[in-house]
């Protein structure tokens, strides 16, 4: 990554053409002017936003290369190469990013099971309805119903995903909407906690 050309990306769409065709046909100086003229333009574009995480941008940088290499053949020059590049780079920090998050959150979960189950032993606080509904918390949603037992998993889905009504509920058990009512109680509030502490642990965690 070091040595190249510091210089801003300069290439007209011609000469990006004739560049990928000799890309294309394998030939190492074309692989050598490639990566001298975009690989610091595309370093920064990853740098700045991985906050400067030099070896997390090292190999996205290497990846992203790698990608566009096996995917020049697709390649139909709608917009600059920069631009396509900067596309892949995207996708791969997004991809890093979930990876970081997932990880994140695997070591919250294990640091915290005896907290986990002392919250289970006290349900009593109301679920936060609108936290199922986030997209970007479906991991930490997931993780946190994974954490809880069977029956409290089975009514929220119940209610919260299939939008069933108690009285829905209650019949489809055999039981009685109260009993419902008393389990969703319980288990909205061992959510509520199993969340919070989760979502702490995670922000504790994160570099």
């Amino acid at each position: 990554m070091h040595g190249v050309n510091p210089d801003a990306y300069e290439m007209s769409r011609a000469d990006e053409a004739r560049l990928s065709k000799e890309l294309r046909r394998g030939d190492p100086a074309a692989l050598e002017r490639f990566q001298s003229m975009l690989t610091t333009p595309v370093y920064r574009f990853v740098f700045y936003r991985l906050s400067g995480r030099t070896d997390d941008v090292e190999e996205i940088v290497q990846e992203t290369f790698l990608a566009a290499l096996e995917g020049l053949p697709r390649f139909r020059h709608e917009c600059s190469l920069y631009t396509w590049l900067c596309g892949i780079a995207k996708n791969r920090i997004a991809r890093h990013r979930r990876a970081a998050y997932r990880s994140r959150l695997a070591t919250a979960i294990e640091s915290v099971d005896s907290e986990l189950d002392a919250i289970l032993a006290d349900l009593d606080r109301p679920l936060p309805d609108e936290a199922l509904e986030r997209e970007e918390t479906q991991d930490l949603v997931g993780a946190t119903m994974a954490a809880l037992p069977l029956q409290y998993q089975e009514v929220l889905v119940e209610k919260y995903v299939s939008a069933n009504s108690v009285d829905e509920i209650a019949r489809q058990r055999g039981t009685s909407s109260k009993a419902i009512e008393s389990t969703l109680t319980r288990a909205r509030g061992a959510f509520r906690r199993a969340w919070e502490l989760l979502a702490r642990k995670i922000a504790g965690d994160r570099p």
